[in-house]
C-alpha cells in the first residue's frame, strides 16, 4: 500500500472488509475532488483489486471517468466520447450489481449513476445535456436524503455546476445565469461548509474547490477567501487543489498569495508528472498552474517569477503532446504555450523579442505562432521600426484568418483572442508612428474586445490593454482619460464586470498616481502612495510606466521612486 503521494487527512467510511481497499478509495476520492480524474480512476481500480465486492470503487471509477467542467461532453472528440462512455457504463454496470448490503447512503450515490449515463453509446449533445440535467435532479434527491452528509453536498454542487460549465453568472448584471442552479449549489456548499465548521470539523476539500468556482465568477468572489486560505493546506500533493485559492486571490488582488500557492502547485505536479509523465489530460492542469503562477508575477512586477512560470509552460507543452488526436486538449495546451509571449511583452524586452526564434512547428503551435506574430510587432513599433512591424501584422492577419471557427482558447474563440491582439498591434504601430488618434481608437476597441470575452481565470488576454493605453495617454498628456483608464482597472470605479478588476496591481497603481500627481489631486495621491509603495516593494524590476510601450516622458513623475503625492 506503499503511496508516494500526500493527500491528506480527509476520508470516508466506506463498506468494505479491506484496510487496502478503503485507503485506496480515499486516495481516489481525493484526487477526484482535485480534478486529476485520470489518477483518481487508477487509485479506485486499486480499491477494486483490493476488493472486487466493493461497491463505491466502481462507483468512483463511473464518476470519475466522466464529463466535469474542464473537459464536459461538448468538449471531447468522439473518441474521447467513446472510451469515457464504455468506461463509465461498465463501471455503473459493476456498481449497480454490488449494492447490495452497501448502506443507505452509498446505494443512493451508486442509484444516482444510471441517470448520467443513460446508454452505452455517444449520443448528441442535446441528449448529453439532458444526462447532466437528470444526474442533477437524481443527487439532489440523494442530497434530501442526506443533508448532513459530506460528499453528497460536494457532489450535488458538482453536479450543479456541471449543468453549465463556466456560465454559472452573468457578468454584466452580476446575477446567476440564465437556467444555472448558481444559487442552490453555493447555498448547499455554505450551509455545509459552516456545518463543518460548528462541529469543529476540517474543512473538506471538495466543497472548497466547489464553493471557488462557485463564487469565483460573481461580483462577490472575496467571499471565498477563507475557504481560498483553507484549501491550500489541505491536500499537499495534490496540485491542483494547492493552485485552487489562485482564482480567488487574483481576483483580490493578493498576488503574492497567489504566486505562493502556485509554486506549492507546481512542486506537486512536478512529483506527479515525474511518475506518470505528460501524456494525460491532467497535463493541461499543469499548464493552468503555471498560468496563474505567470499571471501573479506580472501583477507583482516579478520579471524572474514570470519567467519561470512561463519556462515551465514551454517545457511541458512538447511537439509530440500537439500531435496528439485530441482536438481539445491540443488546442488548450497550444493557448497556454501562447500565452507565455504576454511576459517580454509585459515587461518589455524588445530586443530579446524580435531575435528570439519562431516557433519550429507552426503546424502544431497554431495559436502560439500568431501570437508570436503580435509580440514581434509590437516590438519592433516600439524599437521604430515600422516594416517589420507591418510585416508582423500581415503574417497575424493571413493567420488568423485560417483559424477555424471551431478553434478554442480556454473559454472563447481563437478568432477573438487575435482580434485582440490585431487591435493592440495596429494601436501600437499608430502611435509610434505620430497617428495617436488612430492608435488610442486601436487600443479602446482592444479594451472594448478584452472586456467581452467569455470568463476564465487567469484574465484570456493577460496583459490588460488598458495598461497599454493608460500609458500612452498620460504620455500624450490626456490626464483625465488615462486616470479614468486607471480607475476602472483597479476596480476604483464600482462599475463593470467585476472579473475585469485587477486590484492593486503595481502597474496600473504606477499610472493612477502619476495622474493624481500631474492633475493636482495631492491628497488622493498621497492616499495611494502607501499601496503602490507596497506594491513596487514585492517587484523585482524598475517601473517607470504601467506599460513598456511608454518610451518617452518618463521624468520626475513617472519615476518608481516619487511616491511624495504632495506639492504643496
Amino acid at each position: 500500500m506503499q503511496y508516494e503521494f500526500d493527500l491528506g487527512r480527509y476520508a470516508r467510511p466506506v463498506t468494505t472488509s479491506s484496510p487496502e481497499a478503503r485507503l485506496w478509495f480515499d486516495r481516489g476520492l481525493l484526487w477526484l475532488y482535485g480534478f486529476n480524474h485520470e489518477e483518481a480512476v487508477s487509485c479506485f481500480r486499486e480499491a477494486q483489486r483490493a476488493d472486487p465486492d466493493c461497491a463505491l470503487a466502481f462507483w468512483g471509477e463511473a464518476y470519475a471517468a466522466g464529463p466535469f467542467i474542464n473537459l464536459p461532453w461538448c468538449w471531447m472528440s468522439e473518441m474521447e466520447a467513446r472510451q469515457a462512455i464504455n468506461t463509465c457504463f461498465a463501471a455503473t454496470r459493476a456498481a449497480m450489481e454490488r449494492r447490495d448490503g452497501v448502506c443507505p447512503v452509498e446505494s443512493a450515490l451508486i442509484e444516482a449513476l444510471p441517470a448520467r449515463y443513460q446508454r452505452n453509446a455517444v449520443v448528441s449533445m442535446d441528449e448529453f445535456s439532458r444526462w447532466d440535467d437528470d444526474f442533477a435532479a437524481r443527487m439532489r434527491e440523494v442530497h434530501r436524503r442526506f443533508p448532513e452528509d459530506a460528499d453528497v453536498a460536494s457532489l450535488f454542487a458538482e453536479a450543479l455546476i456541471t449543468r453549465t460549465p463556466w456560465r454559472l453568472w452573468d457578468p454584466e448584471t452580476g446575477e446567476p445565469a440564465e437556467g444555472a442552479d448558481t444559487e442552490e449549489a453555493r447555498d448547499v456548499l455554505e450551509s455545509a461548509m459552516l456545518a463543518r465548521r460548528e462541529a469543529g470539523q476540517e474543512p473538506h476539500p471538495g466543497m472548497l474547490h466547489i464553493y471557488i468556482h462557485v463564487m469565483e465568477m460573481s461580483r462577490i468572489p472575496e467571499c471565498a477567501q477563507a475557504a481560498a486560505d483553507d484549501l491550500h493546506r489541505l491536500s499537499p500533493d495534490n496540485g491542483h487543489l494547492n493552485h485552487m485559492p489562485c482564482h480567488i486571490y487574483l481576483q483580490c488582488g493578493r498576488y503574492a498569495d497567489a504566486l505562493a500557492v502556485s509554486r506549492k502547485a507546481v512542486r506537486a505536479d512536478a512529483k506527479y508528472a515525474r511518475r506518470v509523465g505528460p501524456f494525460n489530460f491532467y497535463t493541461t492542469a499543469r499548464c493552468h498552474d503555471f498560468h496563474a503562477m505567470m499571471d501573479a508575477a506580472m501583477m507583482l512586477g516579478d520579471l524572474r517569477g514570470a519567467r519561470e512560470a512561463a519556462r515551465g509552460i514551454a517545457q511541458t507543452v512538447t511537439p509530440d503532446l500537439l500531435r496528439q488526436d485530441r482536438p481539445h486538449l491540443v488546442s488548450t495546451l497550444d493557448a497556454y504555450c501562447s500565452s507565455t509571449v504576454h511576459v517580454p511583452v509585459r515587461f518589455g524586452q524588445w530586443r530579446e523579442i524580435v531575435d528570439a526564434p519562431m516557433p519550429a512547428h507552426p503546424e502544431l503551435y497554431v495559436v502560439t505562432t500568431l501570437m508570436h506574430h503580435y509580440a514581434r510587432g509590437v516590438a519592433h513599433a516600439a524599437l521604430g521600426d515600422f516594416e517589420a512591424a507591418e510585416r508582423e501584422l500581415a503574417s497575424l492577419e493571413a493567420g488568423t484568418a485560417e483559424l477555424p471557427d471551431a478553434r478554442l482558447y480556454f473559454n472563447n474563440a481563437a478568432r477573438d483572442i487575435m482580434a485582440i491582439a490585431r487591435a493592440m498591434l495596429c494601436g501600437e504601430m499608430a502611435y509610434h508612428r505620430g497617428e495617436r488618434e488612430s492608435g488610442f481608437a486601436y487600443l479602446r476597441e482592444a479594451v472594448r474586445r478584452s472586456d467581452q470575452l467569455a470568463y476564465s481565470e487567469p484574465w484570456p488576454w493577460m496583459h490588460p490593454p488598458r495598461h497599454a493605453l493608460g500609458a500612452l495617454l498620460l504620455e500624450d498628456g490626456q490626464l483625465d482619460e488615462a486616470e479614468t483608464i486607471y480607475r476602472k482597472d483597479l476596480g476604483l470605479d464600482g462599475e463593470g464586470r467585476r472579473c475585469l478588476q485587477n486590484r492593486d496591481n503595481v502597474w496600473a497603481l504606477h499610472g493612477y498616481h502619476e495622474c493624481l500627481q500631474r492633475l493636482g489631486r495631492h491628497q488622493e495621491a498621497a492616499r495611494i502612495a502607501p499601496l503602490l509603495t507596497a506594491a513596487l516593494s514585492r517587484s523585482d524590476t524598475r517601473i517607470d510606466s504601467s506599460c513598456h510601450c511608454r518610451t518617452r516622458n518618463l521624468g520626475a513623475f513617472a519615476s518608481s521612486a516619487d511616491l511624495s503625492g504632495s506639492a504643496d
